[in-house]
């Protein structure tokens, strides 16, 4: 009934104002008045309202760029120095366009105010100026050249060089750390370059395969024996021995179930079918062959794959860790469609691109504690998500990114494991690296297999690029397990210089 009500009272409301307008135009004829015919005191109303209009259009425009452009939008301060660098490009590009818009608008309300229509005036005819003619085409043409100059310092200073392309004479903790980047529908997988610095060579057709990694153990005589072996999945396509090892197996038993399922069941299904069945197992044949292609390849030349590819680690834990301060060259990558890496507080995004990479860098300046302060939120977190619609899924396409000091990244690190199955463990721990694992580890180095523990200290050695030292990690290890710190010990030279 309310609704009802609500509804008769809207239709009578347009049927009332409809007849007031009507019995305004019959009032118009009756005095003689044509509809086009404005008096001057209504033209000096509009102009008056135009000026009341245009206070009111700056106030609303000021206090909504205040209201939401507060806080950069709500991203917090900038958190990288490519955020500094493009929100300084940003602020310039906002002063031109707002001070141009104040310019512009300003003259065209304040144009209707001054210059509404009056009988007694009449117009200046003014068909050209070469003079503003010229203002108008080199000063925007100056303003823009300026603009497109800094825009592009700062596109070379995010895009300046390939992820590749390190120096490596520059001392280790100077030079950028590699991280690769994968993204399919709905998910990202990171790989950090290894101890090397330097990421493994990948292939896509490798991707869904798996190396099978011997699990050597001591027997009762310390004797090295091998029962059996830990599966590592291929996420990404790192080129190993193993990897193409896996990814032969895996297409032979593709190849096989297919013939299989052809063999038994040819008889009985459509010609379509047949041929589909037939196709696929042309295409895995040909897959095949690449991979013991490249296997064969593999034996002649294991420096620029094998060794770069496994020392690798591929984390899965959904969570990307980055040091501050440190430079990051990201190469990116896509399994499927197009998605879309974005970093919105270190204000860097880039495109994933089926079949090709692509690539930025940046350096962190803020740690995710500092974040949380500087945002007053203790729950914030920063964020990789995909910023271009790829399906059902786009939403909830996101990693959790920490940033954090060299240290944290040690702890971060301890126990995951690396292509080549290795894990850095805690010295301290009951389970940590025992007399065992030492007499073990050492005998792997001397059959030349991969080692199968590293102790957390000797991060330090076997990794310089992350700047830490040993005396470092091993303090945070016994601040761990509440044993007294180790104290750095002084070098000849000082001894030297206090004598």
């Amino acid at each position: 009934m309310d609704r009802f009500i609500i509804v008769l009272v809207v239709v009578l409301a347009v049927i009332a104002i409809a007849q007031l307008l009507r019995v305004y135009e019959l009032a118009s004829e009756i005095k003689g008045k044509r509809e086009e015919d404005i008096s001057e005191k209504d033209n000096h109303l509009n102009a008056n309202l135009m000026l009341g209009f245009m206070v009111l259009f700056y106030a609303f425009f000021f206090w909504l760029s205040y209201h939401y452009a507060g806080n950069n939008y709500g991203r917090g301060p900038a958190a990288s120095n490519v955020a500094e660098e493009a929100r300084w490009l940003l602020n310039i590009n906002m002063v031109i366009i707002v001070l141009v818009f104040l310019l512009c608008n300003s003259l065209l309300f304040i144009f209707a105010w001054k210059y509404y229509y009056r009988p007694d005036r009449k117009a200046h005819w003014f068909p050209h100026s070469n003079k503003l003619e010229l203002i108008w085409t080199v000063i925007p043409s100056m303003v823009l050249a300026v603009i497109i100059i800094l825009g592009l310092q700062t596109w070379f200073n995010v895009m300046g060089s390939e992820p590749n392309s390190i120096d490596y004479d520059t001392p280790a903790a100077e030079q950028p750390i590699l991280v690769e980047v994968t993204a399919e529908q709905f998910a990202f997988t990171t790989r950090y370059a290894g101890l090397d610095n330097k990421l493994g060579q990948a292939d896509y057709k490798l991707i869904g395969g798996a190396q099978k990694l011997p699990n050597p153990t001591l027997d009762s005589t310390g004797n090295m024996v091998v029962e059996d072996s830990v599966e590592i999945p291929n996420q990404v396509g790192i080129i190993t021995t193993g990897f193409i090892d896996g990814s032969i197996e895996k297409f032979k038993g593709k190849i096989e179930a297919l013939e299989v399922e052809l063999r038994t069941k040819g008889d009985y299904l459509p010609d379509w079918k047949v041929s589909e069945l037939e196709d696929k197992i042309i295409r895995n044949n040909r897959l095949m062959r690449r991979m013991v292609a490249l296997r064969s390849e593999m034996k002649s030349d294991t420096t620029n794959f094998e060794a770069q590819a496994m020392n690798d680690f591929v984390d899965d834990t959904r969570e990307l860790f980055l040091i501050k301060g440190r430079d990051y060259n990201f190469t990116f990558k896509s399994k499927d469609v197009i998605h879309s890496a974005f970093f919105p507080h270190f204000d860097a995004q880039m495109n994933m691109v089926p079949g090709a990479t692509t690539y930025f860098s940046f350096t962190p300046t803020l740690t995710t504690e500092e974040m949380r302060k500087e945002m007053n939120d203790p729950n914030f977190d920063f964020v990789l998500v995909c910023n271009k619609i790829c399906g059902g899924g786009h939403y909830g396409m996101k990693r959790k990114v920490v940033v954090g000091t060299a240290m944290d990244y040690v702890e971060w690190l301890e126990g995951k494991p690396f292509v080549s199955g290795a894990v850095f463990v805690d010295d301290f721990a009951e389970d940590g690296f025992s007399a065992q694992d030492e007499k073990l580890q050492k005998m792997l180095v001397e059959n030349g297999l991969p080692r199968t523990k590293y102790k957390l200290t000797e991060l330090a050695k076997e990794w310089p690029a992350l700047g830490v030292s040993e005396l470092e990690i091993e303090n945070m290890l016994r601040a761990r397990h509440q044993m007294p710190l180790v104290k750095a010990k002084k070098s000849e030279s000082s001894d030297k210089k206090a004598e």
